[in-house]
């Protein structure tokens, strides 16, 4: 079984990495980061224990540093009692993610629009705003709010003088 678990929100991505893991506690564990090679990766997928033939297999960031491509010949050797989940930090481009099995199971993480949520709340009520205003970071912070909280001011005054969005202009 093949996972791919890829985004811009790690956190929440690596939370269900190790959930994934969790789940087969039985199973012999193999991570590789993004400093082993594609020959460490064959040898974890192909080599076969004695004892127990089940592996589960934990790659850093092997896609997006083409450490291994899509159409790769590892992809249809890959035996049944083998799980590899390929964990990236970043998101994966349309065009990897079309040429992967269409058996694997791709999760994408993407983080949450706190910026949305912050000018959804925007109404007479202005301390839930400010509190919702107080919870961005930085990098939201840096979204091009203001026109956005322009908007948004517009439409509040419209509805609160009963006209509609074509009567302002």
């Amino acid at each position: 079984m093949i996972h791919i678990i890829h985004g811009k929100d790690t956190s929440a991505s690596y939370l269900h990495l190790k959930s994934l893991v969790s789940a087969v506690p039985n199973e012999e564990r193999i991570k590789l980061s993004d400093q082993n090679s594609l020959e460490d990766l064959y040898q974890a997928v192909l080599t076969e224990n004695l004892i127990d033939d089940k592996k589960l297999i934990v790659c850093e960031n092997f896609l997006t540093t083409k450490k291994i491509k899509p159409e790769d010949n590892l992809f249809l050797q890959i035996p049944q009692t083998k799980t590899i989940i390929f964990w990236e930090a970043d998101n994966l481009t349309l065009v990897i993610l079309k040429k992967l099995p269409k058996s694997a199971i791709v999760e994408t993480f993407k983080p949450e629009p706190k910026a949305f949520w912050f000018l959804d709340s925007i109404t007479p009520n202005s301390k839930i705003s400010l509190t919702k205003l107080g919870s961005l970071d930085q990098k939201e912070k840096n979204y091009n709010l203001l026109p956005s909280l322009a908007s948004r001011v517009l439409l509040l005054t419209l509805a609160k003088a009963n006209l509609d969005l074509n009567s302002s202009s």
